[in-house]
């Protein structure tokens, strides 16, 4: 997947994930003429999981050359991760939605200016699904059920995406605080589809 993105500006993804499935994504910086200066921590690459918990995170530093950054694979989901105390395991305890966030440094500015820079995003899900813990009630969102399959087959526009979150279907869209309003995209991603919030800092 292909986007282009600013200088502080967070781009929000989100992935199904159902039990027994890893997470793996890389994250690819195009290169830049304007500068060669080194900025650390350039791109931020985060995972949260569906109750919104950090799983894990890495970055990467630019020179305005081409920068590759990986993260994962993450442990399998699983309901045992649940009892461990590692952040990274502990966080891959439910089916859901999981949710990525791609962060360009705001001091790429100073450098490079404030116009966007290429990103290339590849994202797969390893493994089959399983069968899950068997929960006594509805999991509510910590499932990946048939609709939510196929909405991600299908991939919907963005305004059917905001249409069935307005009716408390599948497509549940991120409400964190600080995200701010944006425009919700589908992108396909083989079977799965990401959802994209972009927002500017």
């Amino acid at each position: 997947m292909r986007a282009d993105i600013r200088p502080g500006q967070t781009l929000f993804y989100r992935v199904p994930l159902d039990w027994g499935q890893q997470f793996f994504a890389t994250a690819e910086l195009g290169s830049s003429a304007k500068g060669d200066d080194y900025v650390s921590n350039a791109l931020v690459l985060s995972l949260d999981n569906p109750a919104l918990g950090h799983v894990a995170d890495e970055t990467v530093g630019y020179s305005g050359k081409q920068a590759t950054l990986a993260l994962g694979p993450q442990r399998p989901v699983a309901h045992e991760n649940r009892t461990s105390y590692n952040e990274a395991t502990s966080g891959m305890r439910f089916a859901g939605w999981y949710y990525l966030s791609a962060t360009l440094s705001p001091e790429l500015a100073a450098e490079y200016g404030d116009g966007p820079v290429p990103l290339t995003l590849r994202v797969n899900v390893l493994n089959a699904a399983k069968a899950g813990p068997g929960y006594d009630g509805d999991p509510g969102p910590f499932a990946v059920t048939p609709d939510d399959r196929r909405t991600a087959e299908k991939g919907s526009s963005g305004a059917r995406a905001a249409e069935e979150a307005e009716r408390g279907d599948a497509m549940r869209l991120v409400a964190t605080a600080g995200i701010g309003t944006g425009t919700v995209l589908l992108l396909g991603l083989g079977a799965w589809t990401l959802i994209a919030r972009r927002t500017a800092a």
